[in-house]
């Protein structure tokens, strides 16, 4: 892997990068809200599930993010949610990575955030290439998030 394991560094850099942009594009009542009901899961909930079911081949550290993680993913609002993924946050961390994993060279790609498709089959997502020209090497698709009303209506089970 070319950029290793997590740490807890790589944790605390990318929250330094998040919270801005939290404020900026969430909100910063949705983003106050998600924290407050972030703090019971964090104070009583992953403390007591880690004492009781820590038994897996994991590092602390490992269980503790994945438990966070999981967490995120069914509790968090999409609209605060997305911007985890959004470009402002992920390629100024994922520069972070390169250069504190030894890529001094920089990261030198085309990082573009596009939207593809129309209606229902719209979606979001952060586009990476090292050539422009060039189908992506990574994207990074918004797995969450309003979608719009649908343009057509479905037929009543009833009468078909």
């Amino acid at each position: 892997m070319i950029l290793g394991t997590v740490s807890l560094l790589d944790c605390l850099v990318f929250v330094l990068f998040l919270t801005p942009q939290l404020v900026l594009q969430a909100g910063l009542f949705p983003t106050a809200e998600t924290v407050l009901r972030a703090l019971p899961f964090l104070l009583v909930t992953l403390p007591t599930d880690l004492a009781r079911t820590r038994t897996r081949p994991r590092s602390w550290f490992q269980d503790v993010v994945l438990r966070c993680v999981r967490w995120a993913f069914v509790n968090m609002p999409p609209r605060v949610g997305r911007v985890f993924f959004t470009r402002r946050v992920v390629v100024p961390f994922l520069r972070f990575r390169l250069l504190r994993h030894g890529h001094w060279r920089g990261f030198h790609a085309d990082v573009r955030e596009l939207m593809q498709g129309d209606g229902l089959d719209r979606f979001t997502g952060v586009w990476i290439r090292k050539d422009p020209n060039k189908d992506p090497d990574i994207v990074v698709y918004y797995i969450h998030g309003k979608h719009p009303p649908p343009t057509h209506t479905h037929r009543n089970a009833a009468s078909c």
